[in-house]
């Protein structure tokens, strides 16, 4: 599951981690992405291309936005349902993050948490796209897989994170192999509730929560594939 996540990268991260070719956009830092709203997506097509897109994949069949949920697509189906497969088949796309959020149960309520590489590097989400022409949409869905042992204690799912290669492929061919839980650790910090609230916006939604202290897996920060 993937349902809100952050983007602070500016255009020069970007068009460096992507090797982008688009003249400079203006970007601001994104502290609380959620469905519906505009993301940053990269995109190969005719070259690597950064374009603006909705959350949430409208096909191009459908005559308005589904009822159901299209934020995320489930990495053992996009190759067959009919609302994923010819995205997975040919439209794929890289949605850049600087983290993501989940929830996890405690004697509070339920405590939001942000999820980042514990190297501090950006995140690349696997994710598919489609044009809808007849509704002038854009949009997109980030994949998501089964949890990493990692993040087993806060959901059962995760969205793909590639890494190195994996982003070229991803773009380059429909490898549905690369949709698996990632190797990397993660850092795991409680945040404040008011991420809650999507009309929420502002640096201090990804503060340490006060009197919180990172949530630590220990060994389950070993880079051990095996393991996931």
């Amino acid at each position: 599951m993937c349902g809100r996540f952050t983007n602070k990268l500016t255009w020069t991260e970007i068009v460096q981690l992507y090797r982008l070719t688009d003249p400079p956009m203006n970007l601001r830092p994104r502290y609380n992405i959620a469905p519906t709203q505009d993301v940053l997506a990269v995109v190969e097509d005719g070259g690597r291309h950064a374009r603006t897109m909705r959350w949430g994949l409208v096909p191009d069949w459908a005559g308005e936005p589904l009822r159901a949920s299209t934020i995320n697509a489930r990495a053992e189906t996009v190759a067959d349902k009919p609302l994923w497969r010819e995205p997975f088949r040919r439209r794929r796309c890289v949605i850049p993050a600087s983290s993501f959020f989940e929830w996890k149960a405690s004697a509070g309520g339920k405590q939001p948490y942000l999820i980042e590489r514990a190297d501090g590097r950006p995140l690349s989400f696997a994710g598919l796209w489609d044009r809808n022409e007849a509704l002038g949409l854009v949009s997109c869905a980030i994949v998501v897989c089964a949890a990493s042992r990692q993040m087993r204690p806060f959901h059962d799912r995760m969205p793909v994170i590639l890494d190195g290669d994996g982003i070229d492929r991803w773009l380059a061919e429909p490898a549905q192999e690369l949709l698996v839980p990632s190797p990397l650790a993660l850092r795991f910090q409680p945040v404040s509730k008011a991420v809650n609230s999507p009309r929420n916006e502002g640096p201090e939604l990804i503060e340490p929560a006060y009197g919180t202290q990172p949530s630590d897996p220990g060994p389950l920060f070993a880079r051990d594939r095996d393991r996931n």
